[in-house]
Formats: structure tokens, sequence, C-alpha cells
């Protein structure tokens, strides 16, 4: 569902927040009225990718699962179109903040959206992976190709089991019909100024201070690539409840 056509006035009926472990409660998300718990909602926006920083993987893993911050800006379509992505996030964090305790207000804010139509996900934007280090893909990520070499010296090593998943996805029409297939890729060719279309849900977590925090996890981002082959670009995070398999870094994977 995208965040610009929600009706913000039915929002805070339509959402519920619930413990991802009942029996360890340190993380809500938000579920839709009326269905079952698994199915998690994932909400859209699109705009421009103006910036993006993710971090640096090895195959080094811990035991432990850690949090990574991940930050990027998409700029769009207009005042009407992000003010109305903004007024359903906002109306959303209301959900957290009426039904959990201790909620803190001071967690996302947009960037300047009123004189510069952007949305800055900077200051919340995570995913769960196994290891992660403070080495960012690339400060800048430049379209026009000036700081390809510095995006793309950044050596990525896949492993089975990260969390994440870079995929690429590209259309093939024959015969009246649409085949779609799946390779993983290097998040490396990544690049600022794309037109994007992210997938993400909203969650609350308890930090060390006993406070609950929103954050915005993403679940995919799709980069549409303006080529002949009509190619576009796939980042998959897995769902945590579910098993990396060990297969070759080319691989199938499904559709988010």
């Amino acid at each position: 569902m995208y965040l610009h056509n929600m009706d913000v006035y039915s929002i805070l009926g339509n959402y519920y927040p619930e413990p991802t472990n009942a029996g360890n409660i340190k993380e809500y998300t938000l579920h839709i009225s009326g269905q079952e718990a698994r199915d998690i909602p994932k909400f859209k926006l699109q705009g421009y990718l103006t910036d993006i920083k993710v971090p640096h993987l090895t195959n080094s893993l811990p035991k432990t699962l850690q949090w990574s911050k991940i930050r990027f800006q998409v700029l769009g379509f207009g005042n009407e179109y992000f003010t109305n992505t903004i007024l359903a996030i906002h109306t959303l964090q209301e959900i957290l903040h009426r039904d959990i305790a201790d909620m803190s207000r001071e967690d996302w804010q947009p960037s300047a959206y009123d004189k510069y139509p952007a949305i800055n996900l900077s200051s919340s934007y995570f995913a769960k992976i196994r290891h992660c280090t403070p080495t960012e893909l690339s400060e800048l990520i430049d379209p026009c190709g000036e700081l390809a070499l510095r995006a793309t010296a950044q050596n990525l090593v896949w492993h089975p089991d990260f969390l994440e998943e870079f995929c690429e996805q590209k259309i093939i029409e024959s015969n009246d019909k649409t085949i779609l297939n799946y390779q993983n890729i290097n998040p490396a060719t990544i690049r600022k100024g794309q037109l994007v279309e992210v997938c993400i849900e909203i969650k609350a977590i308890l930090t060390k201070r006993a406070r609950w925090k929103t954050i915005i996890i993403p679940s995919a981002i799709v980069i549409i690539r303006r080529d002949i082959d009509r190619a576009y670009m796939k980042w998959r995070l897995e769902d945590t409840t579910l098993r990396c398999s060990r297969t070759p870094l080319i691989t199938q994977c499904k559709q988010v």
C-alpha cells in the first residue's frame, strides 16, 4: 500500500502494535486489524534517490544479531505527494505512541519537506544483519559516474548467512507472457539519481534506557533503471524468521 494514498483519518482504527515475541517483549510491529499476526503490512513510497549509505559487509559473522544503520534519502514528485506520505508515517507512529508506554517522540523527522520536498530517513532507517562495520559503501554515489570508482572500490563479500539479499530482476516478455528472472548482484551498482520504490515496515524497539523508539525497516528497494532491457534492481532483506539457503551467488528468489 502506498503511503501517499492512505487515508490518514482511518489509519488509527485500522492498525495496532503487536509484540514480535510475546515471551520477551523488546519489539513491536504494526499489523492490520482483522488479519493474522504473521501478515506484516508493507508500506511503500516512491521518489528519486538523492543519498545512500550502506554498511560494508564481510564474511566474519558474530554469534549475535546486530542492528546496522542504513541511510538514504528520496526526492520526489511534488509537495502534495510527500506531504501525504509524511502525514501517513506520522499517523502510523501515533498508534505506537498511543498504545505503548514510554514511547519517545524524538524519533523520525522529515528533512524540511516544506522547503525541499525530500524524505530523509537517515536517523532511523535500519536493517537486521549478522555483521556490520562503520565502513560505508560510498560517501556519495554519483549518477554521472564521477564517483563510480569510489562506489565500486568496496569489496562486498556475499555470504549465505547474511539476512540481506541483493537481487536483480529482469522482465522478459515473450508470446504475451511476462517472465521474471532473478539473480544476486553487488549492491555497489546502486546509483544516486535513480527512481526508487521503497517498501518499509514500521516498528518500535526497546532501547538500553528502557525507552521505546520508532524505527523504519526496509523490506525492499526497487530501483527502476531506464535501460533498454527494462531491468529492475531489487534489494531484498530476508525475513528474520526464515533461513537463508546455502545457494550459489547466482540464485533464484521470490518477489517481495
